[in-house]
């Protein structure tokens, strides 16, 4: 064999093995690419996908692919009634602001990005997303009997605050837990440098504030509300033997507890801080209701 034939056969090795390599990287490039570029518009929007941890979801996390960014990036939650008190229960039916905050210790990063979704304890829909903030948008996938998250809308947001209004579930679900994750993005295209999170929860309870008689609810009348706390009056629609009436704030604690007998009516007094307030009636023949009011 000549030296020029010797040499052809080992170069052409080394040309097949740089091809390869090159394919491999160029192919890696692409997918880190091609997924940073397909779920910046939110993994249930594009995907149809959840990646908050919740129940059934593949596992798979913000802070599964993004997560060599040294952002330090964290996720809190805000949960505020009607209000704007800070709440960890809810009341059937009521709507709640809640307000996602994607944090950072250190470094700028160039956009952030959530998702949030909702569950009962069954692991199903509790409770209905609705009026999104500018950079939040509401999605629905076909997966896990058709689960709806709450997520940031299009590209990486340059806020790092998302808002969304929830409107509380109908009485029986019990506890809600709200998944959530968050991410921190410096812009470049791909995962690389990102940080995001493993996945938080917070739980809502359902208020015992919530147990009542719709139709006997339907017939009380209180008046004047908003008030000032002097002549409260609670009309009862009917007269009854005996009627429990208990006053409760939004700490769950009872400032004020009375009965009343033979009586179609109710009339109290408050001196209490101005805010909102829950009359719980009771009465003999086992109706009850809960109404909300305010004082200033």
């Amino acid at each position: 064999m000549t030296p020029k034939k010797s040499l052809i056969f080992p170069v052409l090795i080394l040309l097949i093995f740089t091809f390869f390599q090159s394919f491999k990287s160029n192919t890696y490039n692409y997918h880190s690419e091609s997924y940073e570029s397909i779920n910046s518009g939110g993994r249930a929007t594009v995907e149809n996908d959840g990646n908050t941890g919740a129940p059934l979801e593949s596992g798979i996390v913000c802070a599964t692919c993004h997560n060599s960014g040294v952002f330090g990036t964290s996720i809190s939650i805000s949960v505020k009634d009607n209000v704007g008190t800070d709440v960890d229960f809810y009341v059937p039916g009521d709507t709640y602001s809640i307000v996602f905050t994607v944090n950072e210790s250190s470094g700028s990063p160039a956009g952030y990005g959530f998702q949030s979704t909702s569950l009962n304890s069954s692991n199903v829909d509790a409770g209905t997303f609705q009026n999104p903030s500018a950079n939040t948008t509401v999605a629905t996938v076909t997966q896990f009997g058709g689960r709806t998250y709450v997520e940031h809308n299009g590209g990486a947001s340059n806020s790092n605050v998302f808002t969304v209004d929830w409107v509380a579930p109908v009485q029986g679900n019990g506890d809600i837990t709200l998944y959530y994750v968050g991410n921190a993005v410096n812009g470049t295209g791909s995962t690389g440098g990102d940080d995001g999170t493993s996945g938080d929860t917070f739980v809502m309870s359902e208020s015992a504030l919530s147990v009542e008689d719709m139709s006997f609810k339907s017939q009380l009348n209180l008046y004047p509300n908003p008030n000032e706390g002097n002549n409260v009056t609670i009309e009862l629609g009917d007269i009854y033997d005996a009627v429990d009436l208990e006053i409760i704030n939004l700490l769950g604690q009872t400032i004020l507890k009375k009965t009343e007998n033979n009586t179609n009516q109710l009339v109290l007094s408050l001196d209490s801080k101005p805010g909102l307030y829950f009359a719980k009636v009771t009465t003999d023949k086992g109706s009850r209701a809960t109404i909300r009011f305010s004082l200033e």
